[in-house]
């Protein structure tokens, strides 16, 4: 997947990450290629803290992906964003495994959790 112009998700409601915990043990996380091209996504908003039990899968792995494994993710940058999480929170990926991240730029962004 890559990248062809900036994307805004100002005044957007919440945005679920990209690869996430479904229950324990079993997750659709994100194993491919992201190349963000050198565009910039903007005004993210993730609250996983909301509601419910802090300990339930849905309270986990905060971030544009919540799951990497196996995965790449290069070349974008996050901006104006604010993005919170009980456990594994970060700006482009909450959890990863097996994975390479490079390129990446985070600015003006809020990171609630960890």
């Amino acid at each position: 997947m890559t990248l062809t112009a900036d994307l805004d998700f100002t005044g957007q409601s919440c945005f679920i990450p990209i690869g996430k915990m479904i229950t324990s043990g079993v997750t659709s996380s994100f194993n491919g290629t992201f190349d963000g091209n050198g565009y910039m996504i903007s005004g993210l908003t993730i609250n996983n803290v909301e509601k419910g039990d802090h300990d339930t899968m849905h309270y986990r792995n905060s971030g544009l992906f919540g799951i990497v494994d196996g995965g790449t993710i290069k070349n974008v940058t996050i901006c104006d964003s604010n993005i919170t999480g009980r456990v594994w929170v970060g700006a482009v990926a909450g959890y990863c495994s097996d994975y390479v991240i490079s390129g990446c730029t985070v600015l003006d962004t809020v990171i609630v959790g960890g």
